[in-house]
């Protein structure tokens, strides 16, 4: 998260600062970090890129819903970590083209935007490699604190996406919002 979507990203290709869009996205990411469900979190997704963010509408109306649908990047992360741990721990070793594929193909769009959705997918995923079932029960003890971090990057690659996509459209009013230290709420005028 912070050396791809704030570094690259928000730093490099919008040349703006991380500081602010965090500000900007913190009510999306702190959803996302106590429901762990992109496609719960998107109506305040998309309330933060309007409000906080200044994106043009049209930019993410279209972007936010497709990344809570196909943007798993913490739970691709996740799927490839689990693999390898369980391979690790029945003593098999997993081939790199096995370990793309899991990550690549099978985790990246094969999840749903709900909670727990990340551990039925590595029963899809250990099955696919031909790996026991049992060991599931070693990662679902600490499942629900994963995916709840898994879901907050998710949703925070969401916003920078949406965000340099905004930029390079010309959608992005950083003049205003938390881009410009703005952290008023919106309607609330200031005494």
């Amino acid at each position: 998260m912070a050396v791809v979507y704030l570094g690259v990203m928000i730093g490099v290709l919008t040349r703006q600062s991380p500081s602010a869009f965090l500000v900007g996205s913190r009510d999306a990411m702190v959803t996302a970090l106590s429901i762990r469900s992109s496609s719960g979190t998107l109506p305040v997704t998309m309330a933060d890129a309007d409000d906080n963010l200044r994106i043009e509408e049209g930019i993410y109306s279209f972007s936010l819903p497709l990344g809570a649908t196909i943007n798993m990047d913490g739970a691709a992360m996740y799927q490839g970590v689990a693999a390898v741990f369980v391979a690790n721990l029945v003593g098999a070793s997993l081939s790199i083209g096995e370990q793309l594929t899991v990550v690549a193909v099978l985790a990246s769009v094969g999840a749903a935007g709900v909670p727990g959705a990340g551990l039925i997918m590595l029963t899809l995923v250990l099955t696919q490699l031909g790996l026991p079932l049992e060991v599931v029960g070693f990662v679902a003890g600490v499942d629900s604190i994963l995916d709840r971090l898994w879901t907050m990057t998710n949703v925070t690659g969401d916003l920078a996406v949406a965000t340099v996509v905004g930029k390079w459209n010309g959608a992005v009013d950083f003049a205003g919002g938390t881009w410009a230290g703005d952290l008023t709420e919106p309607g609330i005028a200031d005494d």
